[in-house]
């Protein structure tokens, strides 16, 4: 009886254990799209700021937090399109399309 009782204990402290390092990483769920951000330039250079790259085409975000400005990095992304579009460079009509972005973590 003794030994069930140590074995139980041994087994719930055990499965309570958790890799720290692994704990700080939300679980992907819902309908995420694999994207990268890219940089295209300052607006006040006649860039287009951060972009998301979705398959062959390209949205402004309205929403982009700074810890994901990086140009180049691989993330996952849920979205809605939103507003009328971003006028930029030295384009007169809207460039890029733009998205709220609902959640994102990188890849």
């Amino acid at each position: 009886m003794k030994k069930m009782l140590y074995s139980m204990i041994i087994y719930m402290l055990l499965g309570s254990c958790t890799n720290s390092r692994d704990s700080n990483i939300a679980p992907i769920t819902g309908n995420y799209i694999n994207a990268t951000v890219v940089f295209t330039g300052a607006l006040e250079v006649d860039g287009c700021g951060y972009l998301m790259k979705i398959d062959t085409s390209k949205y402004s975000p309205l929403n982009l937090s700074p810890e994901f400005q990086i140009n180049n990095l691989e993330v996952m992304i849920d979205y809605n399109i939103e507003g009328n579009g971003l006028i930029c460079g030295d384009r007169p009509t809207p460039a890029f399309k733009t998205i709220k972005i609902n959640k994102i973590v990188r890849k």
